[in-house]
């Protein structure tokens, strides 16, 4: 029997994009797989979705693909939510989704490269084209 892989997902606005979840599904592909994903909080009240419900719907949306997945609210800066969370278990790959760059507040800081940096793993960076909702 295969060992369970486990992969770190960070996401905010795109948690449920649909490119996020065809890549999840795409790493899974037939072996065990477990995911944790992350959502950083805001470091203060902007207007946006609460953290803690982006997460509640991303579980639910990525749990209903088939997917085996728990998550949390992590350190409102994302490199630290990830970091944090790698020393914490076993993980074997991290996935980082994100808006393109245009509307990106992730990419033009290097988020991938930084995230493979910190953890020495396998970055899989998604890029989910949605329009950003001004509400979060």
């Amino acid at each position: 029997m295969a060992e369970t892989k486990n992969v770190i997902v960070v996401a905010n606005q795109t948690a449920t994009a649909p490119e996020l979840v065809d890549a999840l599904k795409g790493i899974a592909g037939e072996e065990p797989t477990r995911f944790t994903l992350i959502v950083p909080g805001t470091p203060h009240d902007d207007g946006r979705v609460p953290p803690e419900q982006r997460l509640d719907e991303a579980l639910k949306e990525l749990s209903g693909h088939g997917l085996e997945i728990e998550g949390h609210v992590g350190c409102h800066d994302p490199v630290v939510a990830v970091s944090d969370e790698w020393s914490r278990g076993s993980y074997q790959q991290v996935v980082v989704s994100t808006l393109p760059l245009r509307t990106s507040k992730w990419l033009p800081g290097g988020l991938p490269d930084r995230v493979a940096q910190v953890t020495g793993a396998p970055v899989i960076h998604v890029v989910a084209n949605l329009a950003p909702n001004p509400l979060g």
